[in-house]
């Protein structure tokens, strides 16, 4: 098994002293924390349920206002009539 050596700054070495001293074995916490980050950037991204996705994109994106679209997507005369006035505006 290869050893790692980190450096800590006071800040994380306090931090690391009190997980101890709270009975918390630091190797399984950085094996944990390695695993996890592991999955999360290269792996097992298939293997999330879609709601725990979902869940993280919701999170990372404001909700929209309450009134809704403010104009009907579906109605390309509207949706032009829209951008129009918005960049009409704008450029003002």
């Amino acid at each position: 098994m290869k050893t790692l050596n980190v450096r800590l700054g006071a800040e994380d070495e306090r931090r690391i002293k009190a997980l101890q001293r709270a009975g918390v074995v630091v190797s399984d916490l950085v094996r944990a924390a390695i695993r996890d980050e592991h999955d999360r950037r290269l792996g097992r991204a298939s293997k999330r349920r879609p709601s725990e996705i979902l869940d993280e994109i919701f999170a990372a994106v404001p909700e929209q206002d309450e009134e809704g679209p403010r104009v009907d997507a579906t109605d390309r005369r509207a949706v032009r009539a829209h951008i129009r006035a918005r960049a009409t505006r704008r450029a003002e």
